[in-house]
């Protein structure tokens, strides 16, 4: 089986993109892990600081193009007890290695106010839920029985489980990081989205890039695009109306 892989690398990605190095899906020489060790200083973020030292050495690695695994959030690492030391750990490496933490503690606070929202969503929603009061009723109310999704990631995959089993039909998944997953649904990359034919409405289950998906791609379809919050926000007006 060919790889589909790109060139090698020495650049410090995480410097650029962001700190979450996905262990679960990354391979290393076994010479690599013998020389640098994971350090006991680090409770949390040692596999950081072995990446950070790994790559400051020299160690080339390659991204590889293709999903290696899928994994269930909740560890301990993400346990909200466990933030602050995540936060102090993850800024000592970068700082450790030359690089400015700043950014990354914009990102910090970028996300902090991301959970608040999305908390603040999913109350809502099941809120509405535990009413009897259910997305595809509202969707049916409004003349809509066929659509797509934008996005399928966690919001995605609760859109589509909230109405597989119903009488509104999802036509397809417009997703470009899951394009080589197995679905019994479509799916089309956002670059195809003027291929899509004969739906009511795309839902855009993205809340903090709903905007920008929006302005991105609405020009290139005639299916209005309506945020997953718009929808939900509606929802809950009509219940308490």
């Amino acid at each position: 089986m060919a790889l589909d892989v790109d060139e090698l690398h020495n650049d410090n990605v995480l410097s650029k993109s962001g700190t979450n190095l996905m262990h679960q899906a990354m391979f290393s020489e076994k010479e690599c892990l013998i020389e640098h060790k994971f350090s006991s200083e680090y409770h949390l973020r040692a596999e950081l600081n072995w990446y950070y030292q790994t790559i400051s050495e020299g160690k080339k690695y390659i991204r590889m193009n293709i999903p290696i695994c899928r994994y269930s959030l909740g560890g301990i690492s993400e346990r909200s007890s466990s933030a602050q030391l995540n936060f102090e750990e993850t800024k000592h490496i970068i700082n450790s290695y030359g690089y400015d933490a700043s950014e990354y503690e914009k990102r910090v606070f970028s996300a902090s106010v991301s959970r608040d929202i999305y908390k603040n969503i999913y109350n809502n929603w099941l809120s509405l839920r535990q009413s009897g009061i259910t997305m595809r009723d509202y969707l049916y109310s409004k003349n809509i029985s066929r659509v797509a999704v934008f996005g399928y990631g966690e919001l995605g995959c609760h859109v589509i489980n909230e109405l597989k089993d119903t009488d509104i039909k999802i036509i397809c998944i417009i997703e470009s990081s899951y394009k080589y997953q197995y679905s019994s649904i479509p799916i089309l990359t956002p670059d195809k989205i003027g291929d899509m034919n004969d739906v009511d409405i795309i839902i855009v289950a993205s809340i903090i890039r709903s905007k920008e998906i929006i302005d991105m791609y609405q020009k290139r379809t005639p299916y209005k695009m309506v945020p997953l919050e718009n929808i939900l926000e509606d929802m809950w007006n009509e219940s308490t109306a």
